[in-house]
């Protein structure tokens, strides 16, 4: 969830929404492999934050100092909390407001780019439980000889394959075998995206067979203008007369 999740107005919007840089190493790069977000160190995200006052959430009171270095360490609003910190922020920045206001370390003044930082966290942290479920049902020990040797495929799988984005490495997995690794809910979000790979691909054969063939037009015409053939026009043609008997 970067500024692009939040509709701004004006440059100024964008800029106080820019996550700064010291920050995006403490966030799981998208091309980042699942097995290394499995390993990634995300903050915890907060569950007692529905007490948020968000009529005077936000504040003229200046970001707390040295905030960049406290925001890898502090919890994270919950999806709920933030949606609605979001919803408010165009009006904030109308009424000259400078920061935000939680239930959670209430002492603390955060900075408007906390909006899009948590956003980013909570994104790769509901990814990363989802494939920490998968994970825990990989380390079952009851498995059947074939899905242990699927199990082989989706770790060589995980290696490689990004943690957000793309799932078109698992697309030749049995649909069966996907849904004990994988809740309902990720599980549509996955078909959608094996059929949608499954149809690129389809695509992506059939162009390159009509290009093939266009190819070989082009070569078959080429090779006649060589012989000096290309001009001429069969309509002036004249069929040979019949002898009269």
């Amino acid at each position: 969830m970067d500024s692009n999740y939040i509709d701004v107005d004006s440059d100024d919007e964008n800029t106080v929404l820019q996550i700064p840089t010291s920050l995006l190493s403490h966030l799981p790069p998208k091309t980042l492999p699942v097995a290394q977000l499995l390993l990634f160190t995300l903050p915890p995200i907060a569950s007692n934050d529905d007490d948020t006052d968000f009529e005077n959430m936000y504040t003229t009171v200046e970001p707390t100092q040295n905030i960049e270095d406290l925001l890898p360490f502090l919890e994270v609003p919950s999806r709920p909390t933030l949606q609605k910190m979001v919803s408010g922020f165009r009006r904030a920045c109308g009424d000259g407001k400078k920061s935000l206001h939680m239930a959670i370390n209430p002492e603390i003044a955060y900075p408007f780019y906390a909006l899009p930082y948590w956003g980013e966290v909570l994104d790769a942290s509901e990814a990363k439980s989802k494939w920490l479920r998968a994970e825990r049902w990989l380390c079952q020990a009851d498995h059947t000889p074939e899905e242990g040797e699927l199990k082989l495929q989706v770790r060589a799988i995980w290696s490689v394959v990004r943690w957000h984005g793309n799932l078109q490495g698992f697309a030749n997995l049995p649909m069966e075998y996907l849904a004990k690794l994988f809740s309902s809910d990720f599980l549509d979000i996955f078909r959608d995206h094996v059929e949608i790979g499954v149809k690129a691909q389809q695509i992506c054969e059939e162009f390159r067979a009509e290009k093939e063939l266009l190819a070989k037009a082009v070569a078959s015409l080429n090779t006649v203008r060589r012989r000096g053939k290309a001009n001429v026009n069969i309509l002036e043609i004249e069929e040979e007369e019949e002898p009269e008997e």
